[in-house]
């Protein structure tokens, strides 16, 4: 209770202060009834709770198996079938060229096919956009290696590619060690390597006259070693930002 203006007025504990009245703490569900030196770490830690349950859900739900997902994971278990197609055509088993070029058409409808269904129906998730690089990265380095292996595409050009894929592959893992960053966001830059090399693959599969001449195969090495390159860059501009910012921050406080 409060005395004001000489008269006794009762006071509920859990009214907010007002002038005049008790100094009773506000103490309602939603609000911080703690100290001030107590509230901002309870917050803080509050906060942080919450964004760990967050990202867990949000992770959880992405994991949900919607039908670009299961494209990509088709192609993804395809790609040992065209591996083994194409091993017996170049071994001498010509029946099944007609198999890996089939299955090629369907790896590449699906690469294409996923990435446009899941922007369309809002389905982009995180276990897509691990699918879908993992799928094309497996697809090509099988491929260059094989084809390799048997004289259909130069050493040198397999070796950028192969050499590209693994340098970005351990830079996801550093990402996702270091910064708990685990969806992958290709560059263009990237994009554009990655469709030369299907291209590539398909010139020799198909026998298209872009293999004979060379063309293809060095504007293929050139936009891949541009897209390392690139992604190099984009790993070092984000090392020295991070770097910068725990300088500044050596608490993590703003």
């Amino acid at each position: 209770m409060a005395i004001s203006d000489g008269k006794i007025k009762a006071v509920s504990l859990w009214e907010p202060r007002r002038p005049g009245s008790f100094p009773v703490p506000a103490r309602s569900r939603g609000s911080n009834w703690l100290p001030r030196r107590y509230s901002n770490h309870t917050s803080a830690g509050s906060g942080a709770r919450c964004g760990r349950k967050a990202e867990s859900t949000r992770w959880d739900s992405n994991r949900a198996m919607n039908l670009p997902n299961f494209l990509s994971m088709t192609r993804l278990l395809l790609v040992p079938c065209f591996f083994l197609a194409m091993y017996y055509f170049l071994k001498g088993h010509i029946l099944t060229l007609t198999w890996a070029q089939a299955i090629l058409v369907v790896i590449v409808a699906s690469d294409f096919l996923d990435g446009w269904l899941a922007r369309r129906r809002g389905e982009v998730t995180a276990l897509g956009s691990i699918l879908d690089p993992l799928a094309d990265k497996l697809f090509v380095t099988a491929s260059f290696i094989l084809l390799s292996v048997f004289d259909r595409i130069p050493a040198w050009l397999t070796i950028l590619v192969v050499t590209k894929d693994i340098l970005v592959s351990i830079g996801w893992c550093v990402q996702v060690i270091l910064y708990n960053q685990v969806e992958v966001n290709p560059s263009l830059l990237g994009k554009i390597a990655t469709g030369l090399q299907f291209a590539t693959v398909l010139a020799v599969i198909f026998g298209l006259p872009a293999i004979p001449s060379g063309g293809l195969q060095y504007l293929t090495g050139l936009i891949t070693v541009s897209a390392l390159l690139h992604y190099v860059y984009l790993a070092l501009q984000h090392t020295n930002g991070s770097a910068g910012e725990s300088t500044q921050n050596p608490n993590g406080e703003i």
